[in-house]
């Protein structure tokens, strides 16, 4: 079996800024597939059991069979961001290139932006 190193501060930083925050945007990479719409609707769920006000940006429609992933959570668009996020979480995603628009709205943010 291979061990997976944890960078035990990374993650410290990580659930700081999660607990910091109020407000929070998950999203994930355009044409999200299971992995992707998974992550997004469990993570929401954790949020919101610790009271953060959560919504999930999809930047491509998601597909009919992966809906019922997100069918409690309130999903929008990149034209329909109602929120002024204290933390955005992009989950399942690598590149940059898996997430075309949204560069722009990150351009924008006003908030706190770290990499962990």
């Amino acid at each position: 079996m291979q061990k997976i190193m944890l960078d035990k501060s990374k993650l410290k930083k990580a659930v700081s800024l999660i607990f910091q925050s109020k407000t929070v945007l998950l999203t994930t990479h355009t044409r999200p597939d299971g992995d992707a719409c998974g992550s997004m609707a469990v993570l929401a769920q954790i949020l919101k059991a610790f009271g953060k006000q959560v919504s999930l940006l999809t930047l491509s429609e998601v597909p009919e069979w992966y809906q019922f992933l997100l069918k409690d959570e309130k999903v929008i668009g990149l034209a329909d961001i109602d929120i002024a996020p204290d933390l955005i979480i992009i989950v399942d995603t690598n590149s940059a290139s898996q997430l075309p628009k949204f560069d722009e709205y990150l351009k924008q943010y006003k908030g706190r932006s770290e990499s962990v």
